[in-house]
């Protein structure tokens, strides 16, 4: 399997990477949310501004009709009129050419309509202003007659720019309505995405780490400690498993595997040597039924002589025996104690590695801890900006009142005209007529006033709706932050602890090596030992050789040890 040939380091940063890649998804979701919601913004800010044109330039045609019925109703005012009137068409110009310069699509295409419409608006302007201006206090009525003819045949004009303006208002106000919608929407989809992405994350998070701790690590580390008791209470038929592994595991294993082979090949040499003594301890018994036979058949006078020479020769053998077995034991224990020491070694080198491994994962897990703290300040920073975004709806609230305040007060003003012309008789019917006309100018203003109301609490609303979904997405991202410490703190804890045993295995390596330096010293005092043996057989034979006039007895002993 692909995981077993990973080291302890690399199977715990997989868990980290699992955990690093989902942060990044949700990150990349988190930004490409609030990027919507930005351009939405624009959007809406954009559709807020081109209602306003277009409320002001509706205002400008009211503004010219108005003067036109001013002008029908006064000729002599003829001059304070073209004033408004110039100022007007200079404003309206002013305002589409902008709008325009803006504008694409559709409603490029209205304002370019409404341009043409009123190039052709302006000549019926013009030709009432200077039917007014040619007029003589004789031909008063007939020249008003003329005048209101111009402003009849020019309304059909100013009607067409009302109708273009308006739907070019409409458009606006849909598309403004259609972005806020989709914002919305995003807002509500990137909310769910991000707390499903979390969920799964956190969710194979801790899967992954289950499964790569208890599956990778845990268990193998156990089944080493069994093995490694087992080899401790001198048992060596088993079989060591992971030692197919490339990790620190599978060392671990290949080393326990070569310790008990060697163990196994030491308690052989050991039986051996058991068995090798019991046959020596045989030959002994032996030698001494001959030697008490002998002792029978010798002379009473030499009885003391020979028995003392013989117990020194087998107590001289004895000893030599002893010796070459302590020399021999020292030289297999110390093979043992210097195979030990190279394996407590071992094994406190791959201490340190995991020791070296856990830090570089603490290290890897408080970058992205930081990671997560930007990911927040940026969440932050969106914030403020849809709350700056909401001010600036308020904002726009609050210039539609003041345009209803307007639109009733130009309604009033129409009424009290309307009734100084009824009070004025026949001379106010002219005037009449503009009252009315701006009566219903004033209505359609004020409708118009309370849809824009309308569209701009929707679009507060939609904004107050944002707000909590980026709060989530803070909140959500502080709590991966707090995560991502956690893991930190837990890591560094288990590097302390990795430390120390990397500490207590140096320590056991010190200790073998000094059972090492203790075992060679046992060594040379056998070596001591078997050489004083050595010169005690060599008096023992000086004793038997004194006893030459023995050599019929000495001879009928050495036949009978021959035989036996």
């Amino acid at each position: 399997m692909f995981m077993r040939n990973i080291s302890v380091s690399g199977k715990v940063m997989s868990v980290v990477f699992l955990l690093s890649l989902i942060s990044l998804i949700n990150s990349g979701i988190g930004y490409f949310s609030l990027d919507q919601l930005n351009s939405a913004a624009g959007v809406i800010n954009r559709t807020a501004a081109d209602v306003k044109i277009g409320a002001q330039l509706n205002q400008n045609i009211l503004t010219l009709s108005r003067a036109e019925y001013r002008l029908a109703a006064d000729p002599g005012r003829v001059a304070d009129v073209r004033r408004v009137v110039e100022e007007t068409k200079a404003s309206f110009r002013d305002r589409i050419a902008a709008a325009v310069a803006n504008a694409e699509g559709e409603q490029r295409t209205m304002l370019v309509e409404i341009q043409r419409l009123f190039a052709e608006y302006e000549p019926r302007v013009a030709r009432a202003l200077d039917v007014a201006e040619r007029s003589s206090n004789t031909a008063l009525t007939a020249d008003q007659q003329t005048i209101l003819d111009e402003v009849a045949t020019s309304r059909a004009l100013a009607d067409r720019i009302a109708t273009e303006l308006a739907r070019y208002v409409d458009h606006s106000e849909a598309t403004g309505n259609r972005r806020s919608q989709e914002a919305g929407d995003m807002a509500s989809s990137s909310g769910l995405l991000l707390i499903g992405v979390a969920v799964v994350g956190i969710s194979l998070g801790l899967l992954a780490g289950l499964l790569v701790s208890r599956r990778f690590i845990v268990r193998p580390l156990t089944v080493m400690v069994d093995g490694l008791q087992r080899l401790a209470k001198g048992e060596f038929e088993f079989r060591v498993d992971y030692a197919d592994q490339k990790d620190e595991v599978g060392s671990i294993a290949r080393a326990m595997e070569v310790f008990k082979v060697n163990a196994a090949e030491r308690q052989g040499m050991l039986e051996e040597q058991v068995r090798e003594a019991s046959r020596k301890a045989e030959r002994a018994e032996d030698i001494r039924q001959l030697t008490f036979r002998f002792q029978e058949d010798i002379d009473q006078a030499l009885t003391i002589l020979n028995s003392s020479a013989t117990e020194l020769e087998a107590t001289a053998q004895s000893m030599a025996s002893t010796a070459e077995e302590t020399a021999s034991q020292s030289g297999t224990i110390a093979s043992a104690a210097t195979q030990a020491s190279a394996n407590v070694q071992m094994v406190a080198g791959a201490s340190e590695e995991m020791s070296s491994s856990i830090r570089e994962v603490s290290a890897q897990i408080i970058k992205t801890s930081k990671l997560a703290a930007n990911a927040k300040d940026q969440v932050v920073s969106a914030t403020t900006r849809v709350s700056s975004l909401k001010t600036g709806a308020e904002a726009i609230g609050e210039i539609i009142e003041l345009i209803r305040s307007i639109a009733e007060q130009t309604n009033l003003l129409a009424l009290n005209a309307t009734i100084e012309a009824a009070r004025a008789g026949e001379a106010g019917k002219g005037f009449a007529v503009v009252a009315n006309e701006v009566k219903s100018l004033a209505n359609q203003t004020a409708k118009a006033t309370e849809e824009i109301t309308g569209q701009i609490g929707k679009m507060q609303s939609d904004v107050q709706n944002t707000v909590p979904v980026i709060e989530l997405i803070a909140n959500i991202i502080a709590d991966l932050n707090d995560i991502s410490s956690s893991v930190a703190a837990a890591a560094e804890q288990q590097s302390i602890t990795t430390d120390e045993i990397s500490r207590n295995i140096s320590e056991a390596a010190q200790g073998t090596t000094e059972v090492s330096r203790n075992i060679a010293a046992l060594s040379e005092a056998a070596e001591t030992n078997s050489a004083a043996t050595t010169q005690v057989l060599s008096t023992a034979r000086a004793l038997a050789d004194r006893s030459g006039r023995l050599s019929t007895q000495v001879t009928k002993f050495i036949s009978e040890i021959q035989a036996a």
